[in-house]
């Protein structure tokens, strides 16, 4: 019976042992189940799931074109939506928003000008129009006087370069616009 209670010890000792062995064990293979299913579901969505934005500049230039006066010059600009070599931009069956931000300086042309139309053609590489769209934007209305204030009042500010008379104009050129399973598009 004594040798029996000198051994306990020894035995709760090695059921300790045995259980934090165990412990660690399974911790150490649920990090690495975990960090394996991070890792994998980061390249699964590094790889299949589109961008939620991408941004392109639009470098426009002058080409004339007959209207009632003659010929007129008009801004137009190729933006291509397809990498050489490494694919598509958007992603075919995803829906996107197709905005055109304009900087547009506040001159008394401009303010004159009052409201314009951008016009969006989605085409294939063979040149076929997929999508069309129209739509209008304006500069936003100022008054002389408040030109006037507001040249005034950021007159110093101006005149070190860190603000701008402009305006950005946003127009929304396509809601809901999908690509085709079948064409590739490019503006």
């Amino acid at each position: 019976m004594i040798w029996t209670l000198l051994r306990l010890p020894c035995t709760v000792v090695a059921a300790i042992k045995q259980l934090v062995a165990r412990t660690f064990f399974l911790a150490v293979v649920f990090s690495v189940i975990t960090w394996s299913s991070i890792l994998l579901y980061g390249m699964f969505y590094w790889s299949y799931i589109p961008k939620s934005s991408h941004l392109f500049p639009v470098h426009l230039h002058f080409e004339s074109r007959s209207c009632p006066e003659g010929f007129c010059d008009y801004p137009v600009a190729n933006v291509t939506v397809v990498r050489p070599g490494y694919g598509e931009y958007l992603a075919r069956g995803q829906r996107y928003k197709i905005y055109l931000d304009l900087e547009m300086p506040e001159s008394d042309a401009n303010q004159r000008i009052g409201m314009f139309t951008v016009k969006i053609d989605m085409i294939t590489e063979t040149g076929e129009v997929v999508r069309s769209s129209l739509r209008s934007g304006v500069l936003r209305y100022k008054s002389a006087m408040v030109r006037l204030f507001s040249t005034l009042t950021y007159i110093p500010m101006l005149m070190f370069g860190s603000a701008e008379e402009k305006q950005i104009v946003s127009v929304l050129l396509f809601d809901r616009y999908e690509e085709d399973y079948v064409s590739d598009g490019y503006v």
